[in-house]
């Protein structure tokens, strides 16, 4: 699922895509509305068109389908989106989610993949040119939904991984994060600037600069090239900016949730560009 959209450049600056308006038509029973070119949203741009890399931020919890049943059945109906689901534990609150992605009929075959290039799609359709992909751990369904997504990217030949180190929910040593963050960065589809693998952060500040400086230094004689870091902090002070960037080859922010808290906000970039460093700043939708 897609939580929130972001942009890399050169440098690292933010943006947020219209999605582009889609128009069907079935056989040969076209109207004169059907005839007519459909209208392309003011900003959305093809992939690859603009300077800046568009990324939405991806959350592998909750991929297309977890189950591959009729969405009328399946595990979003009834765990995620029903009152009563995963044992009434939602009750409170009405349920877990209020909305989820586009359902479809079951899939033959490696249907987790074709989902994942179903999502890249319609990524592509919307100008976003790939994901930063939220490690939420090292192993275990989360970890197998990443490496679906790296693999259908992989096949789509042009679409780009930015691997995010979740440190609010992996708990591990730097080796251990080394050897399985390796793996993503040696994928075709692993996002590079200037020929060098790009990986960023969730909550980079429950890590110490040691610690990081050890999982880059690792990375780096894994991979067999310097790791561009991208430390996107959930709390930025100046104090952590500073400390992080003698790591760093961009800093960022999770970002806020209202126009009200965005407006009365310091102003971050600029103090990453005094820096040095680039900035990357999430935008939250709805």
């Amino acid at each position: 699922m897609l939580v929130a959209l972001v942009a890399l450049a050169v440098g690292i600056g933010l943006g947020l895509m219209a999605p582009r308006v889609v128009s069907e038509v079935v056989g040969d029973e076209r109207t004169p509305e059907a005839e007519a070119p459909s209208p392309t949203p003011t900003g959305v741009a093809e992939p690859g068109s603009d300077p800046e890399t568009v990324f939405a931020h991806y959350f592998p919890p909750y991929p297309i389908s977890i189950d591959n049943l009729p969405p009328d059945e399946d595990y979003y109906a009834r765990g995620y989106l029903s009152v009563d689901g995963e044992g009434g534990k939602h009750q409170a609150y009405g349920g877990l989610l209020r909305d989820r992605p586009l359902g479809r009929a079951p899939r033959p075959g490696d249907w987790k993949v074709a989902d994942m290039l179903t999502e890249i799609q319609q990524a592509r359709e919307a100008g976003i040119d790939g994901f930063t992909l939220d490690l939420l751990a090292l192993s275990g369904r989360t970890w197998d939904i990443a490496m679906d997504l790296m693999t259908a990217a992989d096949l789509d030949g042009d679409f780009q991984i930015v691997p995010m180190l979740d440190t609010s929910s992996v708990d591990a040593t730097p080796p251990e994060v080394a050897d399985a963050v390796s793996v993503l960065l040696e994928r075709p589809s692993a996002h590079r600037i200037d020929g060098e693998p790009v990986l960023a952060s969730f909550l980079a500040e429950a890590r110490s600069v040691g610690w990081w400086r050890e999982v880059l230094t690792l990375l780096e004689g894994q991979v067999g090239a310097p790791v561009k870091f991208i430390a996107v902090f959930n709390s930025p002070t100046e104090s952590t900016m500073a400390a992080y960037a003698a790591i760093s080859y961009g800093l960022g922010s999770w970002g806020y949730r209202t126009a009200q808290a965005a407006a009365a906000a310091p102003d971050l970039a600029a103090r990453a560009h005094a820096l040095g460093m680039r900035w990357m700043q999430a935008v939250a939708v709805q």
